[in-house]
C-alpha cells in the first residue's frame, strides 16, 4: 500500500479514478480507515481522482505521540497533498474529518474548491463525554467503546442484522490503535467552537441535532450541507453521490442562497 512520508508521520493513503479528473480528498471519522468510504467509491471514482487516507493513529498511518489537535491533523492533510503535488481539491470530511474540513475552510481556503462537511460540527460532545471515552480506553481497549461507536454510526435495524460493511467497519475500529484513538478523542475534545450562541447558518438549519456554530462561509466556498442526522444505511449515504440534481446539491444551493455574504455569528 502506497504511503507518504511527512515531516514528523507515516501516512497510508489510496488514490482511484482517472488521472487528470478533478481531485477529490475524502476524510474519515474517528476510529474508521480509509475502507469506511468504499460504498461511494465506485460512483465517485467515475467523476473524480479520488483520494483517500488515514489520520494518524488510526489505520496502517503511523501513530505517534499524542494528544493531537485538529490544526495537527489537517495540516498533515495539507502536507500529503504537497508531497502529491496536487494545488488544490474537492474535500469531503465526515464528523472528525468534517472538522478538519472546518480547519481547512478557515485557515487554507486557497487549496480547496468544494467543501462537503457532513456529520459535524466546531464542537462535538462535551469535554466530559469525551474524558470518559478516553478513559474508558484506557482501561478496557477499543472493545469497551465498540458497542456505543456502532450505536451512534448506525441506525437500531441495521445493528439487529449486522451487514459485512458495519462487522468490517467494527472489526477496523476494535483493530485502530488506543494511544492513536485517544489522541484524535482529544483532538476533538479540544476542537475551536464559537464562544456566541448561534450563527447564520445553524439559524438557517434548525431542524439539524447539532446547533453549535460551524464557521464562517466566506465568498470563496460552495456549500452543501447535509443533515447531521444521515447515517451510513444505504438511503442516506446515496446522498453522498447523486450530483447535481440529488438533494444534497439542493440543501448546499439553499444554504449559499442564504449565506450570500459571510456568516456573522450573532446574539
Amino acid at each position: 500500500m502506497p504511503t507518504a512520508q511527512l515531516a514528523d508521520v507515516r501516512l497510508h493513503y489510496r488514490i482511484d479514478g482517472e488521472e487528470g479528473a478533478p481531485p477529490l480528498l475524502l476524510s474519515n471519522s474517528l476510529g474508521t480507515t480509509l475502507d469506511m468510504w468504499e460504498p461511494q467509491l465506485a460512483a465517485l471514482a467515475t467523476r473524480f481522482r479520488v483520494i483517500r487516507y488515514d489520520n494518524r493513529g488510526h489505520g496502517q498511518s503511523q501513530t505517534t505521540p499524542g494528544p493531537y489537535s485538529i490544526e495537527q491533523l489537517a495540516r498533515d492533510a495539507i502536507a500529503l497533498l504537497d508531497r502529491l503535488a496536487i494545488n488544490r481539491v474537492h474535500f469531503c470530511g465526515l464528523s472528525m474529518g468534517g472538522m478538519l474540513g472546518l480547519w481547512l475552510g478557515t485557515h487554507a481556503p486557497d487549496r480547496l474548491d468544494r467543501l462537503v462537511v457532513a456529520n459535524t460540527a466546531a464542537k462535538i460532545g462535551t469535554s466530559d463525554m469525551w474524558n470518559a471515552r478516553i478513559d474508558a480506553v484506557r482501561k478496557g481497549g477499543m472493545a469497551a467503546i465498540a458497542p456505543g461507536v456502532l450505536a451512534r454510526f448506525f441506525s437500531p435495524r441495521l445493528l439487529e442484522q449486522p451487514t459485512p460493511m458495519i462487522l468490517r467497519i467494527r472489526e477496523a475500529l476494535e483493530r485502530t490503535s488506543p494511544d492513536g484513538y485517544i489522541a484524535c478523542c482529544a483532538a476533538v475534545r479540544g476542537m475551536w467552537n464559537c464562544p456566541r450562541p448561534t450563527c447564520r447558518m445553524c439559524r438557517r438549519h434548525r431542524g439539524s441535532r447539532r446547533r453549535s456554530c460551524s464557521f464562517s462561509v466566506t465568498a470563496w466556498s460552495k456549500v452543501c450541507y447535509l443533515h447531521s442526522a444521515a447515517r451510513f444505511d444505504d438511503g442516506r449515504r446515496r446522498a453522498f453521490c447523486k450530483g447535481p440534481r440529488g438533494p444534497a446539491f439542493r440543501a448546499g444551493r439553499r444554504a449559499r442562497r442564504s449565506l450570500a455574504r459571510p456568516a456573522q455569528c450573532v446574539q
